[in-house]
């Protein structure tokens, strides 16, 4: 128990984020972020960012949650019980699992069509490029920020600038590419070798801009000789844009199932109607040939036999019978 202790003092110390998941009846998950104020053993002091939950999402006693934290570039993941109701938005979790890594979403995949824009960094320094990304995450909270009454002109001018720069859309054409909360594969017309840490900037519909830093993983040369099937996991990713990615491959592969099954369902109705009443077309179809042919040789035979003359099947059927004797002899 000693080295659970330790294992949660090391992925949960105070004052690291936490993201906090709160089962609902309808079986979906309301999502709240918290921040680590304490933490004795396995019992955990959370001070929440919400002032007030949900009516169905309240933190009661006995109530099970699912935490999550980073460290170390990923994602991990453990369980715990409420203990004490949240108060002034502080509550008290004792968790109850080991601290395991959670990275389902990567492979949650889901082809795309986006405008991506990327940039590789001519130095390739792992801390500046973490630096610059934490920068532009920096200017984009600002920039969507309340400005305050007594705000400075320079102020506003800046954050009118960086909010212009954000909604001013994409400087590129969407592309197809293959994306999950973990990473994305999509093609480019130079070489990226393995080990590479790209700059990337993906737009979601509704004006959604995503910085996000890759790291080349795999490259395939396509049949054109020019282009490369590139995969790259995230390296460094807000985890409110990997939820916003989830969220949006989850809506696309909703929606692509509902049009799967109601073409599917269209189909089907109108191959029902459609084949039925084809099989009973030719059905009538083959009895009316099958009668009329029965009626008219019926008609002349017995025309011919009035007539005292043979019919043509019988005259076929005596030639045969005259040339089969005459083989024998």
């Amino acid at each position: 128990m000693t080295q659970d202790f330790e294992e949660y003092a090391r992925y949960f110390p105070p004052g690291i984020r936490v993201r906090v998941g709160i089962p609902l009846e309808t079986g979906r998950m309301f999502q709240e972020w918290g921040v680590v104020a304490a933490m004795d053993d396995d019992l955990l002091e959370l001070r929440l960012s919400r002032d007030l939950l949900p009516v169905e999402a309240r933190l009661e006693i006995g109530r099970a949650v699912e935490l999550r934290v980073v460290h170390r570039e990923k994602v991990r993941f453990c369980r715990g019980v409420v203990v004490t109701e949240d108060i002034d938005k502080n509550c008290s979790i004792r968790l109850i699992e080991d601290v395991v890594i959670d990275e389902p979403r990567e492979f949650y995949r889901h082809e795309v069509f986006l405008p991506v824009e990327y940039r590789v960094p001519f130095h390739q320094d792992v801390n500046e490029i973490k630096k610059e990304w934490q920068e532009k995450h920096r200017d984009r909270e600002f920039a969507y920020q309340q400005p305050s009454p007594d705000e400075p002109d320079d102020v506003v001018a800046r954050r009118e600038a960086l909010r212009r720069e954000l909604e001013a859309g994409p400087r590129v054409p969407p592309q197809a590419a293959n994306m999950s909360g973990g990473g994305l594969r999509f093609i480019v017309a130079e070489v990226l070798e393995p080990g590479t840490l790209v700059a990337l900037t993906i737009y979601l519909p509704g004006r959604k801009v995503l910085h996000i830093v890759g790291e080349v993983v795999a490259r395939q040369q396509l049949r054109d000789g020019t282009h490369f099937s590139t995969a790259l996991r995230f390296r460094f990713i807000d985890e409110r844009d990997r939820d916003a990615i989830v969220a949006y491959i989850s809506a696309e592969q909703l929606a692509h199932l509902a049009e799967m099954r109601e073409r599917m369902s269209a189909e089907y109705q109108a191959g029902s109607f459609f084949g039925n009443r084809q099989y009973w077309i030719a059905v009538t179809v083959g009895l009316a040939i099958i009668v009329g042919a029965a009626w008219y040789l019926t008609h002349a035979i017995l025309e011919s036999q009035r007539r005292g003359e043979k019919h043509i099947i019988e005259q076929v059927f005596e030639d045969g019978i005259k040339k089969y004797l005459r083989q024998r002899d």
